[in-house]
């Protein structure tokens, strides 16, 4: 008689792959007991990729990574298996790649041991093991796709979540989103819930600048940049007088549809209150043609010509344009994002 073993096999193996992953998982529970200081990653993906070099990259928020030191590593790829190691201490946005191919795939990792499976040789499916957040971002991801959602129903959703998950190590990601969105003072309420421990990584070192030098009521950050004749500008020097820091190029039509409103409030104002045209421009020409075709050159214009990543712009955290700060006579900000008539409007009340 022929006997076959295979359930009983079957059910061996699983309890085998059931004991190696609880292993593997008591493990880095153990490991991350002893090591909070550092990501420590091992990984494996389709031998298809042997020999060549994996990368992982540190992915800061917007406008802040040139104030970042870069924290990029590489691993050979071999025999399916890699492994990084890489100083860490809070939740950030980690972006892996393979050298010389344009694939990649980004994640959002603790400073914890973690195991990574790449499923595909393509990096678009993996396995998470010793590091959850991620699965918990990816989870509410679909609900902040504002091809799907308005701004407002997006808005209210990362709010609700946050308020009812204070202390997961994302608040500080998803409150960073909607900085320029919602209110200063909304943004500062919800900031002050969030546990210290989770404002330590960059979304949260983010927040924490902005509501220190760029929320009503702060003294707007100092610049010195060059103007139209090549010469040195300084903000503190308009002191005494109302100021509005313009955030424009040449480029941008939105921008300057509003130039016809600043002409009004300039020319009406002009006693108590001053412009400063920052250009996010990179052709001197053309920035110099639309100062002249508009005809604003009646107040200061500086630019260093770097195009979006001009000095002053990333100071000012400046993702999109138009921007402006309005700051009263002694450099604080009293104002933002006046469009139209409500820069005249705000003027005329003013003493």
């Amino acid at each position: 008689m022929r006997i076959i073993y295979l359930p009983n096999t079957l059910v061996c193996f699983t309890k085998i792959r059931m004991m190696l992953y609880f292993l593997t998982l008591f493990t880095l529970q153990f490991q991350s007991l002893h090591a909070q200081d550092s990501l420590a990653i091992t990984g494996s993906i389709d031998k298809a990729l042997n020999g060549n070099t994996i990368t992982l990259k540190l992915i800061y928020p917007y406008r802040s990574d040139l104030r970042n030191p870069v924290i990029e590593k590489e691993s050979l790829i071999e025999n399916g298996k890699f492994s990084f190691t890489t100083g860490a201490q809070h939740l950030e946005l980690y972006r892996f790649g393979i050298k010389g191919k344009n694939i990649d795939k980004s994640m959002y990792l603790e400073a914890k041991p973690t195991v990574i499976t790449f499923l595909d040789t393509a990096l678009k499916s993996y396995e998470l093991i010793g590091n959850e957040t991620d699965k918990q971002y990816k989870s509410i991801s679909p609900f902040l796709n504002r091809k799907n959602y308005t701004e407002k129903e997006v808005s209210d959703f990362q709010v609700k979540y946050i308020l009812e998950n204070i202390e997961s190590p994302i608040s500080t990601i998803i409150l960073l989103d909607q900085v320029n969105k919602l209110s200063d003072s909304t943004i500062k309420a919800i900031y002050d819930k969030i546990p210290e421990v989770n404002r330590g990584n960059s979304s949260g070192r983010e927040l924490t600048f902005f509501i220190n030098n760029l929320m009503i009521g702060t003294k707007a950050p100092n610049f010195i940049q060059k103007d139209t004749a090549g010469v040195d500008f300084e903000l503190s020097s308009t002191k005494g007088k109302y100021v509005l820091i313009d955030f424009w190029a040449s480029w941008c039509i939105p921008c300057r549809a509003e130039n016809p409103y600043l002409i009004k409030a300039f020319k009406k104002y002009h006693k108590k209150f001053n412009i400063i045209s920052v250009a996010l421009d990179q052709d001197r020409e053309k920035w110099m043609q639309a100062i002249s075709d508009d005809k604003i050159g009646i107040w200061q214009h500086t630019s260093d010509l770097k195009g979006s990543e001009n000095e002053v712009s990333i100071n000012y955290r400046i993702r999109s344009i138009p921007r402006n700060f309005l700051l009263d006579p002694n450099g604080t900000i009293v104002a933002k994002n006046l469009r139209e008539k409500e820069l005249l409007k705000l003027l005329t009340n003013l003493k």
